[in-house]
């Protein structure tokens, strides 16, 4: 699972950024990224910060679908 977190760290970097310059994309990022440390967290037997990110792609969906709408 090294690289998923590699890759989910990378994705937070990307994240940081494009929310610096408010641009539409850090939604994307942001289903992204908690997405992807869903499977880390799993993995590592760490069920509440599942839980959490859980929560966090759920409200990032809901922001994307808010962002859109206008």
């Amino acid at each position: 699972m090294n690289y998923l977190e590699i890759i989910g760290t990378i994705v937070g970097f990307v994240y940081l950024i494009l929310e610096y310059r408010a641009s539409f994309y850090l939604w994307i990022a942001g289903i992204i990224m908690p997405a992807i440390y869903i499977f880390v967290y799993y993995d590592a037997g760490l069920y509440a910060d599942v839980a959490i990110n859980i929560y966090y792609l759920l409200i990032a969906v809901y922001g994307y679908i808010l962002w859109t709408k206008g």
